[in-house]
């Protein structure tokens, strides 16, 4: 069975909230930070997430790397057979979730048109911390 699930990078914050599809309030407690914690945000319901500028929101792909870890639109992920970077885009023109290599931006690996499968791959990051840690270098 499919999951549905999104989580929000928190522009203000520069944190990535989990589980902003379950959000009905700013009491309930179903926002989680990434170790799990209950998180601030401000915002009543999933819907203020997606509309709010403050927040830049993601799906997860229904896929898991190698760690069994859950695989996010925006993830930076380790191609460790081709030793590659990889960002997770969801391409528009075919409705589809690809792999985007950092070092290529105009090349595109499907997940399942020629490109490496998730087995193969590790979530080290995403595009959002690594924006902020090149902010602070400079």
């Amino acid at each position: 069975m499919k999951t549905i699930s999104f989580r929000a990078w928190d522009k203000k914050e520069q944190v990535m909230l989990y589980g902003v599809d379950s959000a009905y309030d700013m009491l309930s407690g179903w926002v989680k930070y990434e170790n799990g914690e209950s998180a601030g945000y401000d915002a009543d319901c999933f819907g203020e997430f997606i509309h709010n500028k403050r927040y830049v929101t993601e799906q997860y792909i229904n896929l898991h790397d190698k760690n069994k870890k859950k695989i996010y639109e925006g993830d930076v992920l380790w191609d460790q057979t081709d030793h590659l970077k990889l960002i997770v885009v969801f391409n528009e023109s075919c409705a589809e979730f690809d792999l985007q290599e950092m070092e290529q931006p105009k090349r595109l690996w499907g997940f399942c048109h020629g490109g490496p499968g998730s087995e193969l791959l590790e979530v080290i990051g995403n595009i959002h911390e690594l924006e902020r840690k090149k902010v602070f270098k400079e």
